[in-house]
């Protein structure tokens, strides 16, 4: 019989997670611990039992360490972006989600790399980690989170996607006239070759790292010396 956690996702866009542990191990994103109870003890970890660190170190920049939280008591988490927190049950079987939506797991689960690509205007190629086995294991996303069924009628903006259950599925260039203006040339879709369960964000980061960096020194000092009248 599988073991589930008990927890609770505190607020919708500003999302906390609440995880009660009875003699238990959660593993978890560095940098998203908001409260603990003292009773719980705390080890930073590395990415080596879950994923291959040369992998990790070579297709992202991201931490190569997790949090690791064991025994009786409740632990707060929350994700470093504005939006909901989901929990995706896996019973022997796998979803793909974006490397930036990972905060938390528990169970036995494995940790794999599925895609890398599309480098984005923040300079980092964009991952995708397939994760399989038996467990739970929470998702974060920036804006509201909801789950749909897309199938080969339908393309998908990888951009806009959290997770989804694995499927067979392929990249290709969008149709006539839909290009995405924050990546070079044409942005690929994914187009499922059969039905899935995914689950959508209502925003995304880079549209948001675009205005931010218009007000970011770097910025701000060009802009003035650009408009800077001749003495």
């Amino acid at each position: 019989m599988f073991k589930t956690m008990l927890f609770s996702v505190e607020g919708s866009e500003y999302a906390v997670l609440r995880v009660r542990l009875e003699d238990e191990t959660l593993f978890a994103q560095t940098g998203s611990l908001v409260l603990i109870d003292a009773s719980l003890r705390v080890e930073v970890t590395s990415y080596e039992n879950l994923l291959k660190r040369a992998l990790r170190k070579l297709f992202t920049g991201e931490s190569l360490f997790l949090l690791k939280v064991s025994g009786r008591g409740e632990v707060w988490l929350a994700p470093p972006l504005p939006g909901s927190v989901e929990a995706l049950e896996l019973r022997d079987d796998c979803f793909v989600l974006q490397d930036h939506a990972y905060l938390a797991h528990f169970g036995d689960l494995t940790f794999s790399v599925e895609h890398k690509g599309l480098k984005s205007l923040l300079g980092t190629e964009l991952v995708w980690l397939k994760v399989c086995g038996r467990g739970t294991l929470w998702v974060s996303g920036y804006g509201h989170l909801f789950w749909t069924r897309v199938g080969p009628d339908r393309l998908l903006d990888p951009l806009h996607f959290v997770a989804f259950r694995l499927a067979p599925y392929e990249l290709e260039g969008p149709t006539e006239g839909l290009k995405n203006g924050l990546f070079d040339g044409e942005l690929d879709f994914i187009r499922f070759r059969e039905p899935t369960e995914v689950l959508v964000q209502s925003r995304i980061v880079p549209p948001l790292a675009k205005v931010v960096s218009r007000f970011t020194p770097q910025k701000a000092v060009k802009s003035f010396l650009l408009k800077r009248r001749p003495l």
